[in-house]
């Protein structure tokens, strides 16, 4: 009798050890079929190895933050039912990078799993929808910044001239 090949889920240890102190019991029991992985940064594997189902700990090679250019060669040719993308917020704001990040690694499904272990399914479409949307934010406070600092640089030059003849 053949055995069936046992899921596997790679965890992208973005946020803290404690975050995911939280977090992965809840992801244990919610995915209970699944073998775990990490990758983590070199500073981060000594921690890393305290979780006993943890079954590969993957070294993130780069010093700098997860980014889409920066490959892990340790993952090339492997492949994730799922990644797991933990996240110390509710939204995800702020982990642009280690969502695309998660792009260069072969995975069938990728999630993200807020401070609350609440996990939300992130497809490539729904990933480079956020970083159009942030960046269109990004833009939009360019210019209203740029708009709004003519008016103040004008009045804070008249209030100075009024200071400078009293």
């Amino acid at each position: 009798m053949t055995s069936i090949a046992q899921k596997k889920a790679l965890i992208i240890r973005s946020a803290s050890f404690q975050q995911l102190d939280r977090n992965l019991q809840d992801i244990q029991k919610a995915l209970p079929d699944y073998s775990f992985h990490m990758l983590t940064h070199e500073h981060g594997v000594k921690l890393a190895e305290k979780y006993a189902s943890i079954e590969h700990i993957y070294v993130y090679p780069h010093k700098n933050s997860f980014h889409i250019l920066n490959r892990t060669p340790e993952l090339r040719g492997k492949t994730f039912d799922m990644i797991i993308i933990p996240v110390t917020n509710i939204s995800g704001a702020g982990f642009m990078n280690v969502f695309l990040f998660s792009l260069s690694i072969k995975a069938s499904n990728r999630y993200q799993c807020n401070m609350l272990s609440e996990m939300k399914r992130k497809n490539s479409l729904s990933i480079l929808a956020m970083l159009l949307l942030s960046t269109v934010f990004k833009l939009f406070s360019i210019l209203f910044t740029t708009i709004l600092t003519i008016p103040v640089v004008l009045l804070l030059l008249l209030k100075f001239g009024q200071i400078q003849k009293k």
